[in-house]
C-alpha cells in the first residue's frame, strides 16, 4: 500500500478546501509505460471498484492497478517545487517517450 506523508496529506486537504466540492476526492493513478511508471494526481469522483485509503485525515482514491503498482511507494509534497513527489518507486531506466518516469 502506498504511504502518504503528513506534508502530502496537508497539501491534499488544502487543495480540497480550495476546490470547494466535497464530492471530489484526491485520486492517484499509475500506469506502466515503456520505461517505468507514469503517475498522475488530481481530483475526481468515486467510481465503482475504486479503493479508498485514509492517511492523516485525508482520503485518496485509486484503482486496483494503481494499488498494485504503488506498493512501497511514498507520496510526498515538495515545498521547493510546489508539486507532489513519488519516492521509493522501483528503479527503471528512462525512455525516449517522455511519458514514463524512471523514478
Amino acid at each position: 500500500m502506498m504511504h502518504i506523508t503528513k506534508n502530502a496529506a496537508l497539501h491534499i486537504r488544502k487543495f480540497q478546501d480550495n476546490k470547494g466540492s466535497e464530492d471530489d476526492f484526491f485520486r492517484v493513478s499509475a500506469h506502466s509505460g515503456c520505461g517505468g511508471f507514469e503517475y498522475h494526481v488530481g481530483f475526481d469522483r468515486m467510481r465503482e471498484n475504486d479503493l479508498q485509503m485514509e492517511s492523516s485525515g485525508t482520503h485518496v482514491l485509486m484503482d486496483m492497478e494503481t494499488d498494485s503498482l504503488t506498493e512501497n511507494v511514498e507520496l510526498d509534497y515538495s515545498d521547493e517545487s510546489g508539486s507532489f513527489v513519488f519516492r521509493n518507486a522501483p528503479e527503471y531506466p528512462g525512455c525516449g517517450c517522455g511519458g514514463s518516469c524512471g523514478v
